[in-house]
């Protein structure tokens, strides 16, 4: 059995998912945190933070928004505006977002699917532990009103760690905690030192989940057979553009660890000019020429390109709409929304491996007579990231959303064939990719029904 040299750190996995007809509870810490150390944490700093005091005239109707939805609509909003492709300046060569120096073009971070999966999930997580946090400890925290500080609390922490991911955005991320705080009024200084504590916890974490910290760390490569004459993947753009996040496949994951992997890690490609694999390119040099309007439709719907929230903002969306119909109270939109977003970066993840382990050509550097209605995304095409995502997506929210399985089943499928209509992947590329996601959709939900002792996506031995 192949090997790759991938760090995974997190629970064990034990069987297969069972039945989802038990409605699942979770009372856990995605985060893994200490809850006597960061209560002894708040509790020594609390002289060191000044409080600021909001004035009534920053309130503003926004403010009154559901704290869970609004901090996620507000993500997205970002999320959308950083992702926008750079652009060559001399013809030749691309500049790079720079953590160190934000402001400079082009701005950091590019918000592609896994910068913003990644996002999300520190964002749910963060929001779902503090609720949690502030419901088992509120009178060792001493909140004067539970249901403000909790308010209070997610709101300074998802402004700190949005900030993190989004330096550039500080001025007008700020203003909105303005808004939302002035509600409040502010009066709960514990409240306010459990958000600003919880947040630097989980920045600190993520700052050591092998995003930034991967230099020492190798990406294995897949050796073909010597029969096998083909050129691995390469840029399209032109000038030839650095590939997106080769790395990305050694972040530290959720829910996947070295016992599951295998059981979720796709199979190779088939060989360029297999049966499998000409089947595949002749159905897109098809659709290349002529497609339905359906087919059409279901591909630009699905695109999620430049100046969109990309694939996991577009089932952070989905979701959003089905908990309106629902009329969920937070502490259920906190369960799924941490539910759904560590799914969705631990698909990026598993993902991106396969994509730089293979380094499989687009169809159209094999066939360039194949023409695209999208864009050529700039990364390897085995395995289909939508499609994994998607996969991910709909096995999660089906465990909550029971009477709409068969829509979320629908919906995942058409995200994953329509970037088949578009010509950017392989039959093969959509078809192993969902049925990945779908298999880490699964060991979520196996983990989040039982009970297991095991590690943390930083290594916190926790109890779920």
């Amino acid at each position: 059995m192949r090997t790759f040299i991938y760090i995974f750190l997190l629970m064990s996995y034990t069987a297969h998912l069972q039945s989802t007809n038990t409605k699942l509870i979770f009372k856990g810490y995605f985060s893994g945190i200490d809850e006597a150390q960061l209560l002894n944490k708040i509790k020594n700093n609390a002289t060191e933070y000044e409080i600021p005091t909001y004035s009534k005239s920053a309130y503003s109707e926004k403010a009154k928004e559901n704290t869970v939805l609004f901090w996620h609509k507000y993500a997205l909003k970002i999320a959308a505006d950083y992702n926008r492709p750079v652009k060559s300046k001399d013809g030749k060569t691309y500049p790079v977002a720079d953590r160190a120096n934000p402001y400079q073009y082009p701005k950091f971070p590019y918000a592609s699917p896994p910068y913003t999966a990644r996002m999300l999930a520190y964002l749910s997580v963060t929001l779902h532990d503090v609720h949690l946090f502030i419901e088992q400890n509120v009178n060792s925290l001493q909140i004067i009103q539970k249901s403000k500080g909790t308010e209070i609390a997610m709101d300074v922490a998802a402004s700190k760690l949005l900030v993190y991911f989004f330096p550039c955005e500080t001025e007008n991320i700020e203003k909105e905690l303005v808004r939302k705080l002035s509600s409040n009024k502010i009066e709960d200084k514990n409240a306010y030192l459990v958000g600003l504590v919880f947040a630097n916890e989980i920045i600190s974490k993520a700052k050591l989940d092998n995003f930034e910290n991967n230099n020492d760390l190798i990406v294995e490569k897949y050796v073909y057979p010597k029969s096998v004459n083909f050129e691995s993947w390469t840029s399209l753009d032109n000038p030839s553009r650095p590939p997106l996040l080769p790395k990305f496949g050694l972040v530290k994951t959720w829910h996947l660890n070295a016992e599951n992997i295998e059981s979720v890690r796709p199979s190779p490609p088939p060989i360029i000019g297999s049966e499998q694999f000409m089947k595949d390119l002749y159905e897109l040099k098809s659709y290349s020429k002529s497609m339905t309007r359906a087919q059409t439709e279901i591909a630009n719907f699905w695109a999620d390109g430049p100046g969109s929230p990309t694939p996991p903002g577009h089932w952070n969306t989905i979701v959003m709409e089905l908990m309106a119909q629902k009329k969920m109270d937070q502490k259920t939109q906190l369960e799924i929304f941490a539910m759904l977003n560590t799914a969705l970066m631990d698909a990026a993840i598993c993902c991106w491996q396969t994509k730089y382990y293979y380094n499989y050509p687009r169809p159209n550097q094999i066939d360039p007579s194949i023409k695209t209605i999208l864009g050529v995304p700039n990364f390897p095409s085995y395995t289909s990231g939508h499609s994994t995502f998607s996969g991910a997506a709909a096995t999660v929210l089906s465990a909550y959303f029971k009477n709409e399985q068969s829509l979320l089943e629908k919906y995942a499928k058409n995200a994953s064939e329509s970037r088949i209509y578009g010509c950017i992947h392989y039959r093969f590329d959509c078809e192993a990719g969902l049925e990945c996601g779908k298999k880490i959709g699964e060991i979520v939900l196996l983990k989040m029904k039982n009970k297991v002792v095991g590690k943390n996506c930083c290594g916190k031995v926790v109890e779920l």
